[in-house]
């Protein structure tokens, strides 16, 4: 994945492009279930992402993949190790799980923050930065009354 876009973060915004493109579904989202041949593909992909790192791959009996990159030329340097999910949890999943609040209310009350940001375009933190280079002409103290809980 060779960007030709001066922006540095280009390759990061084409990787996540392209792992989105893995399950995308109609309306936007994205399914990757565990074990599917989408959660297959973005496996292939990240297994293809780490072997342009120089990463010495590993699959274990489950389908863990695992990718070692050298960071340091002493091999008695201190190991970071970093893990994530590749597969989804859909908001059919987080309703299935029935884990409700004191309300009644599932998990996908959680999603409510991302939802609001992806339809306004900019989250919370942008709207107060734009906020004070605007209307608040570079001052805080409006934020001391718009902060409030």
């Amino acid at each position: 994945m060779t960007s030709t876009s001066s922006r540095p973060d280009a390759d990061i915004h084409a990787l996540l492009a392209a792992f989105s493109a893995c399950g995308a579904t109609a309306g936007g989202g994205i399914t990757r279930l565990a074990a599917s041949p989408e959660d297959g593909r973005a496996r292939d992909l990240m297994r293809d992402c780490l072997g342009r790192l120089g990463a010495e791959i590993r699959i274990d009996r489950v389908g863990n993949l695992f990718g070692l990159v050298p960071l340091a030329r002493n091999p008695h340097a201190p190991l970071v190790m970093l893990g994530s999910h590749l597969d989804s949890q859909t908001r059919a999943g987080l309703q299935a799980r029935a884990r409700r609040d004191a309300s009644g209310r599932d998990e996908t009350i959680y999603l409510q923050p991302l939802e609001a940001i992806v339809a306004a375009g900019r989250s919370r933190a942008e709207e107060l930065l734009a906020a004070y280079e605007g209307e608040w002409a570079k001052c805080v103290d409006p934020a001391f009354s718009e902060c409030t809980f």
